[in-house]
């Protein structure tokens, strides 16, 4: 039973079941219960008095109720300061999908999740969501079981259940639907810069939608010359694709992406692996230990290289802790992985695919490469590239 509980809290923090002795507080009937606030989709989560907002940057968090006590680990979920800091954060990106199998006095809710954690997947059971305030549109999370309750607050940056509703005066939190629009899109912020043009990696499990000037590619080969391909995804990324993104500017706002119910259809070969989580904390007396350490043997990461971007052992764009001597991935990045490649380089040049991508000093370079930008010694039938003109093998 104590596996089942994993996690509960995780998602139950994010908004939890709203039992009649709560709502008994906030309005009059059972009438008066909105049976779908909020459609199917993807949310923020922020609260109401402090402005800070809830991400998820860990999978694992307990619940144990003891008489009238709860046993709690919540420092899966995180709470950033402002909206800056979570604008680029797929962890802070919560789906939400209604579940309308239950009758009203049944309290129909919904299953969330975030970064592959899911609570129909966990407890088989729905999280409620109604108002605290209808006309300031703001939400009291609240977890009760048999005689424990308490109200989920921000206690000075940190989640914990406070049972004295008088004491919990941080326990209202909005729940805003991510959008193209105002604060409550989603960005990213590109990590490194060469030719002008700005780049990061990007692994969210949710599909999204690029916007205008916004490049998504993945790489589907690495060549013995010491080369990658790299495949553009044209205006909708699958979901739990690792990515490189090829950015308008430095700002997340010129970088929306928005994310997406429907399905997108997978791409195959895709040679990069991401990662969801980078944390390593103790928090009270549990321990928050899930990240990737990097190793040169098997992966490369974004460089900038004699300035072109690269995969390279250089990590210094990513996350050292100052408590160990390793380097890991950061959370909600990707990583070229060549553990099935017999001649590794310590480094790899990336081409596009398509003509107009492939980059070629004609002045200097008479190799003869395909339409992947791959270099091709004994060309037969086909269209090929050579002193960046395009010509006819028949």
């Amino acid at each position: 039973m104590d596996n089942m509980r994993k996690l509960i809290l995780l998602l139950m923090a994010v908004m939890l079941s709203l039992t009649t002795e709560l709502f008994a507080q906030t309005t009059n009937t059972t009438e008066d219960i909105p049976l779908n606030p909020f459609p199917d989709g993807y949310y923020r989560i922020y609260n109401f008095k402090t402005g800070r907002h809830a991400t998820l940057v860990d999978g694992k968090g307990s619940l144990v109720v003891n008489g009238t006590s709860f046993k709690y680990d919540l420092g899966a979920l995180k709470l950033k300061d402002s909206f800056d800091d979570v604008v680029d954060d797929p962890g802070a990106i919560i789906k939400f999908t209604y579940d309308d199998t239950g009758t009203k006095t049944q309290l129909r809710g919904y299953y969330m999740q975030a970064q592959g954690v899911n609570t129909k997947d966990i407890i088989n059971r729905a999280m409620k969501l109604w108002e605290g305030n209808i006309e300031e549109g703001y939400y009291v999370p609240y977890a009760k079981e048999g005689v424990a309750m308490g109200y989920l607050c921000d206690n000075n940056g940190q989640f914990a259940p406070v049972a004295n509703a008088a004491k919990a005066i941080n326990r209202f939190w909005y729940i805003k639907p991510v959008k193209n629009e105002s604060g409550d899109y989603f960005g990213v912020k590109p990590t490194m810069q060469a030719g002008g043009k700005y780049y990061t990696t990007l692994y969210a499990e949710f599909p999204f939608q690029l916007s205008s000037g916004v490049k998504a590619y993945y790489v589907n080969a690495v060549n013995s010359d010491g080369s990658v391909n790299l495949v553009e995804i044209k205006n909708k990324v699958p979901e739990a694709t690792p990515v490189i993104l090829e950015c308008n500017s430095q700002n997340a706002v010129d970088n929306k992406l928005l994310p997406l119910m429907e399905t997108v259809p997978a791409v195959s070969g895709n040679l990069l692996k991401g990662v969801y989580f980078c944390m390593y904390e103790k928090i009270r007396t549990y321990s928050h230990y899930n990240r990737t350490k990097f190793d040169a043997t098997t992966m490369r990461v974004l460089n900038v290289a004699d300035g072109k971007i690269t995969f390279g052992k250089n990590t210094s764009g990513n996350v050292t802790f100052s408590n160990t001597s390793s380097t890991f991935i950061p959370h909600n990045t990707a990583y070229l992985d060549i553990s099935s490649v017999t001649d590794k380089k310590d480094s790899y040049e990336m081409y596009t695919s398509g003509i107009s991508d492939v980059k070629i000093d004609p002045s200097t370079d008479s190799r003869i490469y395909d339409l992947h930008g791959r270099v091709v010694e004994n060309p037969t039938r086909g269209i090929y590239i050579r002193n960046g003109k395009k010509f006819v093998v028949k």
